[in-house]
């Protein structure tokens, strides 16, 4: 393109630009300036409405049935696995607020010894509630978490 065609094209009013472009503008707001409903949202809604009366409803007696690529991790985990799991990730924080571990992105540990005591309290708490459920080695493992917490506990609190 010359320059003399490169001036022209810029010269051109807004009018002529527009009818050159290959696409349409199209406003998809649902709602007027005013607040009200504009007319391709009311046929919208009213189209969604019409297909949800047809979807046929689960039995109120089995869970709904969950598609592969909704499972995830914690899915396939029983509530007894998944507190042991949250029993751990707070014994880890009464370990650092007892100021025997630095937190990501510390330099110094933090301590907090009312923190902690609410973390070893929590894990005691969590402890007896899944202790029925779990095997005698798990059981083993936890106690001797919870005794590790409250020996260094009261050897911080000296």
């Amino acid at each position: 393109m010359t320059e003399k065609q490169k001036k022209e094209k810029t010269k051109q009013s807004p009018e002529t630009e527009s009818a050159d472009n290959s696409y349409e503008i199209k406003d998809k707001r649902r709602v007027n300036a005013d607040g009200t409903l504009r007319e391709e949202a009311k046929e919208f809604a009213s189209e969604t409405t019409k297909k949800d009366e047809f979807k046929a409803e689960a039995p109120k007696n089995e869970p709904p049935a969950v598609e592969d690529d909704e499972k995830g991790e914690v899915g396939d985990l029983s509530i007894y696995q998944y507190l042991q799991f949250v029993a751990g990730t707070i014994a880890h924080q009464a370990w650092q607020y007892m100021g025997l571990g630095v937190p990501q992105g510390r330099h110094e540990p933090i301590v907090d010894m009312g923190q902690a005591k609410i973390a070893i309290d929590t894990v005691v708490y969590i402890h007896d509630q899944i202790a029925p459920h779990i095997n005698e080695e798990e059981r083993k493992m936890f106690r001797n978490l919870i005794s590790d917490l409250q020996i260094n506990f009261v050897q911080r609190n000296k």
